[in-house]
């Protein structure tokens, strides 16, 4: 049978419309370095529409030739703990499907968070991503196509690829062709039946040109497993590239009348946002962006907008222009809350929130045990350039590193605090004093110690 695209190729008449959004910007996550460039960030039109066909939803206004993904996009959520364990749980239920000792793929690696995760399992695995900034020799920065069908892989990965591409069936069969219709494929994707259940009108935007569910995503293949997992956000598909179908059979489609419930959960927004003038939004990914697009587009009510990337502080959000802040500029802070009933502090923050795995962990490492005094020092000109524009840390009088033991001292050969001292001093010009505090007592190494026992052995 021959193939044929019935899955969104919808003309008019074939499709409802579920839902619109007017003047949002084409990338929720574009972040840019003025408000000026923000300001004239492209917008466009969301029409969100579901096909009578197959039940598929997507947007019929998405332009593909506006999809320019350049050094300003940033979606990596590397820095949160919580997608660190996700990442964990989908490496898990690969290694259930038994790709070890298999040869795999990865199409859309971006930065390789998930693939470098991959290589520790020792998985054989090749990348693929065109906009990849890393020198991994292992990852191509090309799209994967027929040109490099010798590689016949087992297992082809597709994590948070496919909602960014128009007529996603004939990229499946683009993809399997280019794989010689064999091998298994594993697909994972943003679902639409919890976009709905939460009434998460700011989860629709206009980079996501597809909407998948469980049964949509299935609907594509024979005899595929389908799942889902981080609380039911994303589904993954396991399915084998000789079961893609060539067309798909008109179904009865389900019933996803959204329109009434995202308005209504808008207003509730609108209104209670309204009752404030300094209002903060804490994460400055998609979600964030949309939200502050549709809600605040006068930068009215929302104050602060927070992330705990570093890539995305002091950057700003696109059309809104709001200003994107690391978490030190509230007050009541996570590293302030640390210290709450046992010292008596103005302020507190932290440059990192510490996540294994993360160029952040490797970096502490080299620093702190190899003796790697630069990154020391890099490290601090990073911590000063958060001090410097924040206005809770003016006036500070000194820096006071807290001193080592004598044996620990001679034993490492420099003391850390000191040398994050020096990188601070080099740029803000404050003072290092050095004898202020006297270490009375040795104690314990704190590495594998947890939040309690490290206050008490200090």
């Amino acid at each position: 049978m021959a193939f044929e695209d019935n899955f969104s190729n919808d003309k008019e008449g074939e499709y409802e419309v579920l839902f619109t959004q007017k003047d949002v910007p084409i990338f929720q996550n574009k972040v840019y370095a003025s408000e000026e460039e923000a300001r004239h960030a492209e917008i466009g039109n969301v029409l969100l529409v579901q096909s009578k066909n197959s039940g598929f939803i997507y947007n019929k206004n998405f332009n593909p030739a506006l999809m320019n993904y350049d050094a300003n996009y940033n979606n990596e959520q590397a820095n949160s703990v919580a997608f660190q364990t996700h990442l964990d749980t989908v490496l898990q239920q690969l290694l259930s499907f038994e790709i070890k000792g298999k040869k795999v793929v990865e199409v859309g690696c971006g930065k390789a968070v998930f693939f470098e995760k991959m290589l520790r399992e020792r998985i054989d695995c090749i990348g693929f991503d065109p906009t990849y900034e890393g020198n991994n020799p292992a990852i191509i920065k090309d799209y994967f196509s027929e040109k490099y069908n010798q590689i016949n892989a087992d297992v082809i990965i597709m994590r948070h690829t496919l909602e960014h591409i128009p007529n996603p069936f004939t990229f499946l069969h683009t993809i399997a062709k280019a794989n010689n219709y064999r091998g298994n494929i594993f697909i994972e994707v943003p679902t639409f039946d919890w976009i709905k259940n939460k009434q998460a009108f700011w989860d629709i935007f206009y980079e996501h040109c597809n909407y998948f569910t469980e049964e949509s995503l299935s609907l594509m293949f024979n005899d595929a497993i389908t799942g889902n997992f981080f609380g039911g956000q994303y589904i993954y598909l396991w399915g084998d590239l000789s079961k893609l179908k060539n067309t798909i059979a008109k179904k009865q489609k389900a019933n996803y009348n959204v329109e009434a419930v995202f308005n209504q959960k808008f207003e509730y927004y609108q209104n209670l946002l309204s009752g404030f003038n300094t209002a903060a939004v804490w994460g400055a990914g998609a979600k964030g962006s949309t939200f502050l697009n549709l809600l605040d587009k006068e930068r009215l009510n929302v104050k602060y907008v927070i992330d705990i990337n570093p890539a995305k502080q002091d950057k700003f959000i696109a059309h809104v222009a709001h200003k994107i802040n690391a978490p030190s500029i509230l007050e009541n802070n996570p590293v302030e809350k640390m210290f709450w009933g046992r010292i008596s502090i103005i302020a507190a923050t932290s440059e990192f929130y510490f996540t294994k795995g993360t160029i952040i962990q490797s970096l502490v490492h080299e620093f702190k045990y190899k003796g790697n005094k630069k990154i020391g020092m890099m490290l601090g000109n990073m911590m000063a350039g958060s001090l410097v524009d924040n206005t809770r840390f003016e006036n500070v009088d000194a820096l006071i590193p807290l001193p080592l033991t004598a044996n620990k001292k001679h034993k490492r050969g420099f003391n850390q605090s000191e040398i994050l001292c020096n990188g601070i001093s080099e740029v803000c010009n404050i003072p290092i004093v050095t004898g202020a505090v006297i270490r009375v007592r040795s104690a314990e190494t704190q590495t594998k110690k947890r939040r309690s026992q490290r206050w008490e052995n200090v």
